[in-house]
């Protein structure tokens, strides 16, 4: 009697709460992995995470580095508010990866074709897909929906220059000795070649085997691409992220055609409250017991409502 009693309580919370399966979606290189959490009163949306740049896994975190659960917090959070999720591991990183894929032979073309595929694949079991791109994942998400549509967009601390703008403006930043050196190998690199003489403490952006990749994207400008989009597009931004400035990300919002912008005081990239210091700022990238920044769910459930009509 008490195992049926236990069976019958874990049945009715896993409804309460939705499910959560494994999926996968099978590309001619690679099989890309998947987490979709069933929401319970909208079934009929889901929102599609994309991950951002680098080795940064469907949770939001930067694999080999430690675990901040960004983008899985608010995956949990949109399900307990009743919406569906499918976030993913891009290929190559996390449990997408194959012995048929390298970094040295993929190309921005491939995130964007990947993503293309999941929101095809996903249209067919829901009527509304929204396309949540955090950091680099927002253009990934903007050139696919450019094809295949999208019922709605969300930039979530967006790139929001093109990446050689943003690289140049990050590495501004840097103590004069690393910054010139790092400016100087970039202007190389966005005339399509492969600089010389690289430090190794600079090998991690400039190295022979990511260059490919970089420059199929570096003049790719986001302010241009989301000029082709017809559909809402909520651009948040955070005022202490410390990569992506708020006056570049009002630029973004303004350049759409349908654009709600909001701004949360206090979050950081990572999505979090946060200090504005660099140096406490970017200690949260690596705290999983830190949770998202309270204002951030309520904003995206607003415009997540207006989509319904």
């Amino acid at each position: 009697m008490l195992r049926i009693m236990i069976y019958i309580a874990f049945l009715f919370v896993s409804n309460l709460l939705g499910a959560q399966e494994l999926k996968q979606l099978v590309r001619q290189e690679v099989i890309l992995d998947a987490t979709y959490l069933q929401g319970t009163s909208r079934k009929q949306t889901v929102v599609l995470f994309i991950s951002g740049s680098g080795p940064t896994d469907r949770d939001g975190n930067i694999v080999g580095a430690g675990k901040n659960n960004s983008l899985k917090y608010l995956a949990e959070g949109l399900q307990k508010a009743g919406y569906s999720s499918l976030r993913f591991d891009k290929r190559g990183i996390g449990k997408s990866t194959s012995e048929n894929i390298s970094i040295e032979k993929t190309t921005f073309q491939h995130y964007i074709s990947d993503v293309e595929a999941w929101i095809s694949e996903l249209k067919k079991d829901h009527q509304k897909v929204i396309v949540l791109g955090h950091s680099l994942g927002a253009l990934i998400g903007v050139k696919a929906i450019q094809k295949k549509g999208a019922t709605a967009c969300i930039a979530l601390a967006s790139i929001a220059k093109t990446m050689g703008e943003t690289l140049r403006q990050q590495l501004g930043g840097q103590p004069p000795e690393i910054r010139d050196i790092a400016l100087s190998l970039l202007d190389t690199v966005m005339t399509g070649k492969q600089p010389n003489n690289v430090p190794p403490y600079l090998m991690s952006l400039f190295s022979p085997q990511i260059l490919p990749y970089l420059q199929s994207f570096i003049h790719i400008d986001i302010r241009k691409e989301v000029q082709d989009l017809n559909i809402p597009i909520l651009v948040i931004q955070g005022t202490h992220d410390i990569q992506i400035h708020t006056d570049d990300a009002k630029q973004l919002a303004s350049n759409c055609k349908n654009a709600t912008y909001a701004e949360i005081a206090g979050m950081n990239h990572v999505l979090k409250e946060a200090p504005k210091e660099r140096i406490p700022n970017f200690a949260t990238y690596f705290d999983p017991e830190l949770k998202l920044h309270p204002n951030l769910l309520p904003e995206i459930l607003q415009f997540l409502e207006k989509t319904q009509d």
